[in-house]
């Protein structure tokens, strides 16, 4: 799992709960976004699926190996993670959903349940992603 250092953890979260955003036979999951590059401050790997994982960590690194980083549309870690996803073909899980629409799904999809990104100085410095600091996004 790769959880941005402003992940905040507000309530326990199960294995269960945990395994639950990388269904069996995915490769990864991601919180993507219509329209826009993946948010990266959650990803999973199922590191069982052997050839998957060497395909998709080899043409990672070839991104910037090589300086191929430089001919995609934004040199930003979410469209380099869409890119490899899409040139590997491995099978990925969009967590978002029904919320791949939205700016920020990891607030809005069951993540929120028990993590919140505090994404941006005025998150962290609210301590939630709500705009009310005395009502934090996992007490709404």
């Amino acid at each position: 799992i790769w959880v941005d250092a402003d992940v905040f953890a507000h309530a326990p979260a199960s294995k269960k709960f945990i395994l639950s955003f990388l269904p069996e036979g995915h490769f990864c999951s991601y919180l993507g976004r219509h329209n826009k590059d993946t948010e990266t401050g959650w990803i999973m790997f199922d590191r069982r699926m052997i050839g998957d994982c060497v395909a998709f960590v080899d043409r990672y690194k070839e991104y910037y190996d090589s300086d191929l980083v430089f001919s995609i549309e934004k040199w930003i870690d979410g469209l380099v993670f869409d890119h490899v996803r899409h040139d590997t073909g491995v099978s990925g899980y969009n967590i978002s959903g029904d919320y791949a629409g939205v700016h920020h799904p990891f607030i809005a999809c069951d993540l929120k349940k028990s993590f919140d990104h505090l994404k941006g100085f005025a998150r962290k410095e609210r301590g939630s992603s709500t705009f009310n600091k005395d009502k934090p996004l996992w007490n709404l």
